[in-house]
């Protein structure tokens, strides 16, 4: 985990060096989330915040590295999934017209703790599925420039890799694979 916030801290020091606009702050918002293909998925509300460091690379368009806590996971037919992680998004921004921006970006998900309840009747599936220590995410959306420094960021996230794995074997057609999807809205201060 420390070598992972070294690696944030270093990428940001590494291009601040030549950036000449540069913006840090506090970001915290909330989210909705939900892994698909699993049965009946619902979506999961969640807290995200964290710090982030806008380099301004020319007039329209800025990298944007980010270092958050995320809650994110699902209710399901068999249960309830709740995934905590210490996420990286590398996000890329371009100025449409001030104050709106286009934003994306890969996202470095890094398991803090997560939390499967499964309901009466799924015995079979209860210590078969676990969480994966590391999921890559991609998110896009739009970002507002507000007065007095405010910034408002809205983005929908999808899953590049699996966000759960089968521990063992064949479990009669039940497959523990399945991505994250959702949204989320953040002010950055």
């Amino acid at each position: 985990m420390r070598k992972y916030i070294l690696l944030f801290a270093w990428i940001c020091g590494l291009t601040t060096a030549g950036a000449q606009n540069i913006d840090m702050g506090v970001k915290v918002g909330f989210s909705s989330t939900q892994i698909d293909n699993l049965l009946d998925s619902k979506s999961r509300s969640g807290f995200l915040g964290g710090l982030f460091v806008t380099l301004k690379t020319g007039d329209t368009f800025a990298i944007q590295p980010e270092l958050l806590f995320t809650q994110s996971g699902g209710e399901f037919d068999f249960g309830r999934i709740r995934l905590d992680n210490l996420s990286i998004p590398i996000v890329f921004k371009y100025e449409i017209f001030s104050p709106l921006s286009l934003v994306a970006g890969p996202i470095f998900n890094f398991k803090l703790h997560d939390h499967i309840s499964f309901r009466e009747g799924y015995a079979a599936v209860k210590g078969q599925i676990a969480r994966r220590g590391f999921v890559l995410d991609s998110g896009f959306g739009v970002a507002l420039d507000l007065p007095l420094g405010f910034r408002v960021d809205l983005r929908y996230i999808m899953g590049l890799s699996n966000a759960l794995k089968n521990k063992s074997g064949d479990l009669s057609g039940f497959s523990a694979r399945g991505k994250s999807k959702g949204w989320q809205i953040t002010v950055e201060l």
